[in-house]
């Protein structure tokens, strides 16, 4: 490894040496005669030719790849971070959540903007405000030793059912006063 550094030391003093040699020459040449811009350019691209063609060593290439495979996996990382945020940021939800309340329950539910509703499959304790935990047979509010709400499953689909049903007449009565 030391070898190593010392080489590259060695490279490039030598090619710095060189690249000022032709610096200062060309300065030189310009001044003394006008064609010094068509030396510099020649000498700079025999130069870089000279360079391009030296052998490269093999960690170099390997740290050279390993460099822009891993720059172009950042940008993309970004880019994505970049676009999430924008869409997250400009985009409204698409539905507006409203809430039923019947006689013994209060039921989330959510309108999408065609009209079409979904409603949450485990209402509320109108009493509580807390949304019902289900076991085995029941579907029941959490406080259920202070209030004793609870449906059971047996009956649930049936009174679902006409909560959905009344949810869609209230949505329909809604749409024609607007």
């Amino acid at each position: 490894m030391k070898n190593l550094l010392e080489l590259s030391k060695a490279y490039l003093k030598k090619v710095f040496s060189d690249l000022h040699n032709v610096i200062v020459g060309i300065v030189v040449v310009a001044i003394v005669s006008g064609g010094g811009v068509y030396l510099f350019f020649r000498s700079l691209w025999t130069q870089l030719k000279s360079i391009a063609q030296s052998p490269t060593p093999l960690w170099a290439s390997g740290v050279l790849c390993l460099g822009l495979l891993v720059y172009i996996r950042v940008a993309k990382v970004q880019a994505k971070l970049k676009e999430v945020d924008q869409t997250s940021t400009s985009k409204t939800p698409p539905y507006e959540i409203q809430y039923f309340d019947d006689s013994k329950f209060r039921w989330k539910y959510k309108i999408f903007h065609d009209d079409s509703f979904e409603v949450d499959e485990n209402p509320f304790c109108l009493k509580h405000d807390l949304q019902f935990v289900c076991d085995d047979t029941y579907k029941f509010c959490p406080s259920l030793s202070e209030c004793g709400c609870k449906l059971p499953y047996k009956h649930f689909n049936q009174y679902f059912a006409q909560v959905e049903s009344f949810i869609d007449r209230q949505i329909r009565n809604h749409k024609k006063q607007v």
